[in-house]
């Protein structure tokens, strides 16, 4: 007697034997051997559902294979179903096995079987020809290198004209002032010291009999310079009157101003110079006594 176990058993020994194709779903590859650079095309065939949308192909395994290459995918709408295609090529000599795509259609999940392609080359390693009459390829140009040797030629060109305005413009010799002399040690000597060295001199000038009228004169540029170094001033290009106007009277005192019109007198209303040695002799006594 045969029973419902018995009818269950025969239903899924059958299913088990019926290929694919019968329930709408196939794949099948036109080649599985094929020369380098030659195109073999993978076919998914899925049943025809009716439905609006488009089924979801998830072929990152494929798209990610090294030496395996998918020159185009294609998808097409038939009576019998929606059928998807993929152009696979590789450009090295081996056996690769294509891997596994699977297509999501609404609630339905496809997905094929890894498939062995063989890629094969009937050329010597050394052949360079694509065909006899065609002759040796010739190798691109290399644009990248040709722009970077070019860059670099203005470069060049930019930095000898550069080198040679800077032998024009710079003063060398001024840029190298360390190189003709010898550097100057900075100097600790204050104003005052400087003046009263400058007096000292003076005086030997005086017990030495040198006292003539530019004595004066040069004895009076220096309380001038003095004057300057203290003020700010241009007092060596100043006259007297503008000396009393400019500086006040903590520089140039009442009586100093006193003197200084005594030495305009001088030197330049009085004719016997005679008495150049008493005027030298009060104007170092007046810078003694007021600035040291």
């Amino acid at each position: 007697m045969i029973t419902y176990k018995d009818w269950f058993t025969f239903l899924v020994l059958v299913s088990c034997g019926i290929s694919p194709q019968v329930w709408g779903f196939s794949f099948s590859l036109n080649k599985r051997s094929i020369q380098i650079g030659e195109v073999a095309v993978l076919s998914i065939v899925l049943p025809n559902t009716n439905r609006s949308d488009r089924p979801v192909i998830v072929d990152d395994l494929l798209d990610r294979h090294p030496q395996l290459k998918v020159l185009e995918r294609n998808m097409s709408q038939t009576d019998n179903g929606m059928t998807i295609t993929f152009e696979i090529t590789a450009y090295q000599a081996s056996d690769f096995r294509i891997p596994p795509v699977q297509v999501k259609w609404g609630p339905d999940t496809f997905s094929t079987e890894a498939l062995d392609l063989t890629v094969t080359s009937s050329r010597t390693p050394d052949d360079m020809e694509i065909r006899s009459d065609f002759g040796k390829l010739r190798p691109p140009f290399p644009w990248r290198k040709a722009y970077l040797v070019f860059l670099s030629g203005v470069g060049a060109l930019l930095a000898l004209w550069l080198l040679r305005w800077s032998f024009l413009r710079i003063q060398w010799r001024k840029f190298f002032s360390f190189l003709y002399g010898r550097p100057k040690l900075p100097s600790f000597e204050t104003d005052r010291m400087w003046l009263r060295k400058e007096v000292a001199k003076f005086r030997a000038k005086l017990r030495s009999g040198q006292a003539d009228p530019e004595l004066v004169d040069q004895i009076l540029y220096t309380l001038k310079l003095f004057l300057q170094k203290q003020t700010d001033t241009i007092a060596p290009a100043l006259t007297r009157i503008e000396l009393e106007n400019q500086l006040s009277e903590r520089h140039l005192k009442p009586k100093t101003k006193t003197l200084l019109a005594q030495v305009d007198d001088f030197k330049y209303h009085q004719a016997d110079k005679a008495g150049a040695p008493q005027v030298a002799e009060e104007l170092l006594a007046r810078i003694e006594s007021e600035f040291l």
